[in-house]
């Protein structure tokens, strides 16, 4: 998996795709609470599909959209090393997931649709991370 990276950002914030999406939450390393991180993905998940259709997606198409993402439940080594959190951003045209080391508690887990892409990476910020673009 990618670190999330200055370089990453910029060339997520000049990605023009019409509607995108963002996730960003926090994650367990270890301990019981490993098992609840895809219960809490797949949560956020169902909550950006409910926004893509009140954007005015029709549902076939918001499931398309999120159809790489929804892949990621299934992914063992994916949840085992997925460290302190998770940035995913995702469009028509871009799928790219970042793992987010040395991550604050605080986070809290948060989606964002956007038409916007750099709508998408300010929500980073909202959802606790802090980026210097």
């Amino acid at each position: 998996m990618n670190t999330l990276s200055k370089d990453e950002l910029k060339r997520l914030a000049e990605e023009q795709a019409g509607l995108c999406v963002s996730i960003f939450m926090p994650a367990h390393r270890v301990g019981p609470e490993t098992q609840q991180d895809p219960i809490r993905f797949r949560n956020l998940l169902r909550d950006a599909e409910e926004r893509l259709i009140a954007e005015g997606l029709r549902v076939p198409d918001a499931r398309k959209l999120l159809t790489p993402a929804q892949k990621l439940l299934a992914d063992g080594f994916f949840w085992r090393h997925l460290s302190d959190g998770l940035a995913l951003f995702l469009s028509p045209n871009v799928f790219r997931y970042y793992v987010c080391r040395s991550l604050s508690r605080n986070v809290w887990s948060s989606h964002l649709v956007s038409t916007s892409s750099r709508s998408c990476l300010c929500s980073a910020t909202m959802a606790g991370f802090t980026f210097w673009l």
